[in-house]
């Protein structure tokens, strides 16, 4: 099954001149290329790519975290595959008219971990603890760079350490 992914083809000079254009930028192709496969895949196929991981703890919380993902970009479906581009689902593209960090937050609130913006981590360098930063630069990298599936294993054990720091309180 084709994964969700970078659009293949295209310079990286073409790339950045077309970033941020509306309608035929790069964000276009790629959103244009996600929604299509998409909109294509079939959901006992998606069910079985995802099989091989159903005994991971992540599973569950899944179609909460791509419902997510689906409200803020309008994706047709929710049928993501383990290996799709976890950047392109949460709306690092760059020209999109979203704030991924946005989406990130509402995915930490679900998994009630204490969330700071990573990117204003500065701002807020006094009252935020090293464990914290350490949680939310983690979560960051891991939906800027990994694929859903990573994505997905970092939050959990994000979640795990959080709920293991608020018992030991």
């Amino acid at each position: 099954m084709k994964t969700i992914d970078w659009a293949e083809g295209i310079s990286p000079k073409k790339r950045t001149f077309m970033d941020g254009v509306p309608f035929i930028g790069t964000q276009a192709m790629v959103i244009k290329e996600a929604k299509s496969l998409l909109e294509k895949r079939n959901p006992d196929s998606v069910m079985k790519a995802w099989s091989e991981h159903e005994s991971k703890k992540f599973i569950k919380d899944k179609e909460k975290v791509l419902s997510i993902a689906k409200s803020y970009l309008n994706w047709p479906n929710t049928l993501f595959i383990p290996e799709d581009r976890a950047a392109i689902i949460f709306g690092f593209i760059p020209g999109t008219w979203i704030d991924p960090i946005d989406i990130l937050a509402n995915i930490a609130e679900l998994y009630k971990i204490d969330w700071i913006d990573p990117t204003d981590i500065i701002a807020n360098l006094k009252e935020t603890s090293e464990r914290k930063k350490e949680t939310c630069v983690e979560i960051y990298e891991s939906a800027l760079n990994d694929t859903l599936q990573d994505f997905l294993n970092t939050l959990t054990s994000n979640a795990t350490r959080a709920r293991a720091l608020r018992r030991n309180r």
